[in-house]
């Protein structure tokens, strides 16, 4: 069916390769199968898996539009791909003008200033802390040492609790500058184990064990659920709520320049 190259002249590229009813299926819209046009054993078989697909897929397509019950709804179909067809468009067209002139650079000040004139919406779901969570096996050395390191803020300290973390603990979070939900140092615990928030309201320094770990958590800070978010936590969030906002203001100034220049060239008329 197919010579070794199949694009060695124009004519040839736009011969069809299979027919259903009234559509064409030509070289040109195999081409990317093909490659330069050379065929070996495998890209013959793609091909004409490729073109039996479309002859099932015309095939089908035919008779939807010969049984469809109701002529509007076929009108209705078209209608919806046109839809679809210039949504598309549009979007690509605006996808690349965000891409060149979209200012992508959000300031802290911007950010503040957001956190500031927003914050009662910014009420936070759930508790939150900023704790140091450490699992230890009951027989790993020098716990002692470990506790200490914990509430230290001496470098080598910092240092020298890391060092053992990685070589002693199955599951450790050292840093106690971000906030995570208390719901998610609660998860690494056993089932058994109970920890509820009220307790490290109490204590900021909780130590449970159970026959095989000890568990400890060195609170630094907590915030309760209802209260404002802190910053640090929502910082993200307000980033890309402000990049949605430039985003959609310079869509909506494009689309005004657009009309104001079409009426400036009487591009559309009123009937």
């Amino acid at each position: 069916m197919f010579s070794c190259n199949l694009f060695e002249n124009k004519t040839f590229h736009s011969k069809p390769v299979a027919r259903v009813h009234d559509s064409y299926l030509y070289l040109a819209d195999i081409e990317h199968i093909i490659g330069d046009g050379t065929l070996s054993e495998d890209s013959s078989k793609m091909v004409r898996q490729y073109i039996e697909n479309w002859i099932r897929q015309q095939l089908i397509l035919h008779k939807a539009k010969l049984n469809l019950s109701d002529k509007q709804s076929y009108a209705s179909i078209e209608n919806q791909l046109n839809d679809y067809r210039t949504s598309l468009i549009i979007y690509a067209y605006q996808k690349e003008l965000i891409k060149q002139k979209l200012d992508t650079i959000i300031l802290e000040e911007d950010i503040q200033k957001y956190y500031e004139a927003n914050n009662a919406n910014l009420v936070l779901e759930n508790n939150l802390i900023r704790a140091k969570y450490i699992q230890l096996p009951l027989a790993a050395p020098d716990q002692n040492k470990v506790k200490q390191w914990c509430v230290s803020d001496d470098q080598k300290d910092i240092v020298s609790l890391e060092e053992y973390c990685h070589q002693f603990s199955n599951s450790f979070l050292l840093d106690d500058k971000s906030w995570v939900m208390f719901e998610n140092i609660k998860s690494e615990l056993p089932k058994e184990i109970s920890l509820n928030f009220s307790d490290i309201v109490k204590s900021n320094f909780i130590e449970l064990t159970d026959s095989i770990n000890r568990y400890l958590i060195i609170v630094k800070e907590l915030k309760h659920k209802d209260e404002i978010a802190p910053i640090e936590y929502v910082k993200i969030n307000i980033k890309n709520i402000l990049l949605f906002k430039r985003r959609r203001k310079l869509l909506d100034k494009m689309e005004e320049q657009v009309y104001q220049d079409g009426i400036k060239k009487n591009s559309f008329e009123f009937y």
